[in-house]
């Protein structure tokens, strides 16, 4: 049904999340907002960051491990799995070559580790393991806001790509799902939502290399001490840290993937609001009928 809310959460616009739901249940207008709070990345902790939660706002989470972390902040989360298994289904044969390296990119890293000499010591790191695992082509997904360190990854022979800005962008999850299918193996620096696309999409994973030391150091860290924690992370993760490995059934968990939900249950669990014109057409899809 078609109900109100309060209040809608423009974080469910990142990486195209809304508009994947939105169409999963038959809503095209990218006029009508979700309501509540989806869970917007892959974390160890709750599915949404304490600071932002508001008690009025309804939590979608991905999965067991979201809403077990969510319960202990006392928020109680509906697990929908993640909107990148809603993703429509695309040809991708390729021939996978080389490594795609997706390093952290967080608000923090962005804001210590910009020109600092971090990407220096990342790309030598990078270039030397490739080249120990036999992989000769070497490509880096960068956030858009460093795009600075683009001209030093390609002075080293590296390709950098970017899916592009986070808010509003509907092209994020398919680029990202076209640059992980055409590499043979992902690497990230921190356990992260990109390896967990990688593993269940059965490319090995593995997490190495430095991490920028004045996020280590940093006391506002939020989960960033867990990710970055090599010890947890094989623990979690078995291998991760010493060879490339494909851990697809943890993936698909961490994923949700039993949660995925069907176009109705979807659209009874979540609120939509939309204006009042395409209200008509909209239940027309949802029921199968057209008014003649």
């Amino acid at each position: 049904m078609l109900v109100g809310f309060l209040g809608t959460c423009t974080t469910n616009e990142f990486y195209g999340h809304a508009r994947l739901l939105r169409e999963h249940m038959g809503v095209f207008d990218h006029r009508c907002p979700i309501g509540g709070r989806v869970q917007h990345g892959w974390r160890p902790g709750p599915a949404v960051h304490i600071d932002d939660f508001a008690h009025s706002q309804k939590v979608y989470a991905w999965s067991d491990r979201a809403v077990a972390e969510s319960a202990k902040k006392g928020i109680s989360a509906t697990p929908i799995g993640a909107p990148w298994l809603y993703l429509l289904d695309t040809d991708l044969s390729i021939v996978p070559k080389g490594v795609l390296a997706v390093p952290q990119h967080s608000t923090e890293v962005r804001r210590f580790a910009e020109g600092d000499i971090f990407w220096q010591h990342y790309v030598g790191w990078l270039l030397n393991w490739s080249k120990s695992q036999g992989l000769d082509q070497v490509t880096v997904c960068l956030h858009a806001a460093n795009a600075g360190v683009r001209e030093l990854c390609e002075s080293r022979g590296i390709a950098a790509v970017t899916c592009g800005a986070v808010f509003g962008n509907e092209e994020f999850l398919p680029k990202l799902r076209s640059y992980i299918a055409q590499a043979e193996v992902v690497t990230s620096n921190v356990a992260c939502t990109a390896g967990m696309y990688a593993m269940a999409a059965g490319k090995p994973f593995f997490v190495g290399g430095p991490v920028p030391q004045a996020v280590a150091n940093h006391a506002i860290r939020d989960y960033h001490s867990i990710v970055e924690d090599r010890t947890w992370v094989s623990r979690t993760f078995p291998d991760v840290t010493r060879t490339p490995t494909c851990l697809r059934d943890i993936a698909l968990d961490e994923l949700g993937v039993q949660y995925k939900r069907s176009r109705s249950e979807l659209w009874e669990m979540m609120s939509v609001t939309c204006p009042t014109q395409g209200w008509l057409a909209i239940w027309e899809q949802l029921a199968g009928v057209t008014w003649t």
